[in-house]
């Protein structure tokens, strides 16, 4: 009963055949300890499947078929299946509710899978499934199930998803197709891509029409996501900019991320816009001597193509900006707002109130940074107001690694005793050009101090 006979007249035929076969059986037949060769008419290759059990049951209007076979090693290993067939059932548009086992499941190898719309083109891989479906006039409208597969390459055209290979996906999940678009709902989630490894407790992944510009929306959102190297992530969708995923590899953006949701809004398979919002609990920015790590800290980020903000919110926790400080700033409460825009010159980013508080002093900032395309260097405006800072903890808290080398040895040996109970900070001017030996910046430390006692050289 092939599905390209050519003719309605025929497939109508065909069909209507099929159903009269199914009505001349009697209430159950079985198949035991039996093999089987056939014809894939597709790609005019013979199989052999070995071992079947297989029972038919008659049960008038719903037949249904049950069993297990051994199936060629090309498709995979070992198929275990029940299916319900609709009334009046078309081999050529089926409806069925169905259960399917399989081990070591080659879909690749499978080219009437490619007649499921719903589904990404699997092009490498096996996988061992277990799954729960329905489909209706052959359009698969619900499976749901768990789905373990090793070295799994795909891809999906009609979203622009080029091919995308995977060491491991592992997931327990839930489907569901109609005119107005997809979802996927995962549980107990593992990917792991080129050694990164990516885990999720929750997820949804969906896609609708936006009928406002005759487009796609795709979205994505996940209870808890660790994520270790975010630009690998983001390379699975080629939709996203190459330039983006550049600058997120130079970034290696890492942490843990709660309570997500990602949108992206798709024409011809090209992102317009893009839409954000997402909790961090705890994360790091950039690579060694450029790196910024945050512990005990949360953050909400919400952005979209050209701005965003971030809203931070931290107690005992630990701050390294390895770009500034030697070491580890401890917090007992960091909290603060940045807020950022991209546009066609470069970028900015500023802070009315950066907060932070611990046993050696209490610092209230406000800083602004820019930069421009022609990588020209950024520029930093920061004004802070610290109190109580205690002179034997200044050593922790100078930027050391713009400084100049002479003073921060002198200043590290400086002061044995006392406190500055109220400092203003002023810096304003690139970053590379400090310590302004040509007057390119300002550079200003105001400071009323109190019981100090000054090392100023050995021996005086």
């Amino acid at each position: 009963f092939q599905s390209d006979l050519g003719k309605d007249s025929e497939s109508a035929n065909s069909a209507q055949a099929f159903r009269n076969l199914l009505a001349s059986l009697p209430g159950r037949v079985r198949v035991s300890d039996s093999s089987l060769l056939f014809r894939d008419q597709v790609l005019k290759e013979d199989y052999r499947a070995t071992s079947i059990d297989v029972e038919l049951i008659n049960n008038g209007d719903s037949p249904a078929i049950a069993g297990s076979l051994t199936i060629p090693e090309v498709l995979g290993s070992r198929l275990r299946f029940h299916v319900s067939l609709a009334p009046n059932f078309n081999p050529d548009t089926p409806s069925a509710d169905m259960y399917i086992q399989g081990n070591r499941l080659m879909f690749q190898h499978w080219p009437w899978l490619k007649d499921v719309s719903a589904l990404p083109e699997i092009v490498g891989g096996n996988s061992d499934v277990q799954l729960w479906g329905a489909l209706l006039q052959g359009q698969l409208i619900s499976l749901q199930g768990r789905v373990a597969s090793r070295e799994l390459a795909f891809k999906a055209n009609s979203v622009g998803l080029e091919e995308v290979a995977l060491e491991r996906f592992e997931t327990d999940f839930s489907f569901d197709n109609d005119p107005n678009g997809w979802m996927i709902r995962t549980a107990n989630l593992i990917i792991k891509r080129d050694g990164n490894e990516w885990a999720s407790k929750s997820m949804q992944v969906w896609s609708e029409p936006d009928q406002t510009s005759n487009g796609q929306r795709l979205g994505f959102a996940f209870e808890y996501l660790r994520l270790e190297d975010i630009a690998a992530l983001v390379s699975l969708f080629p939709q996203v900019p190459e330039h983006v995923v550049d600058r997120l590899d130079q970034a290696a953006i890492a942490g843990d991320f709660t309570n997500g949701t990602l949108a992206l809004d798709l024409r011809d398979g090209v992102v317009e816009k893009y839409m954000v919002d997402i909790n961090v609990d705890g994360a790091s920015y950039g690579r060694g001597n450029d790196q910024i790590r945050l512990e005990g800290i949360g953050a909400r980020v919400q952005a979209s193509q050209n701005y965003g903000f971030v809203s931070l919110n931290g107690s005992n926790g630990k701050l390294l900006i390895a770009p500034l400080f030697r070491g580890v700033i401890p917090f007992d409460l960091l909290h603060g707002d940045v807020y950022w825009q991209l546009n066609s010159d470069g970028w900015q980013a500023y802070s009315p109130n950066i907060n932070l508080e611990n046993s050696d002093l209490v610092v209230h900032s406000r800083l602004g940074l820019s930069g421009t395309n022609d990588d020209s260097g950024t520029v930093m405006d920061l004004r802070s107001n610290v109190k109580g800072l205690k002179a034997t903890s200044v050593s922790r808290y100078l930027p050391a690694k713009i400084m100049d080398v002479g003073t921060v040895k002198w200043l590290d040996s400086a002061f044995k005793a006392g406190v500055a109970d109220k400092t203003d900070i002023i810096y304003y001017g690139r970053l590379g050009d400090f310590p302004f030996e040509q007057s390119r910046g300002i550079f200003e430390v105001r400071s009323h101090i109190d019981g100090v006692t000054l090392n100023f050289q050995e021996g005086w």
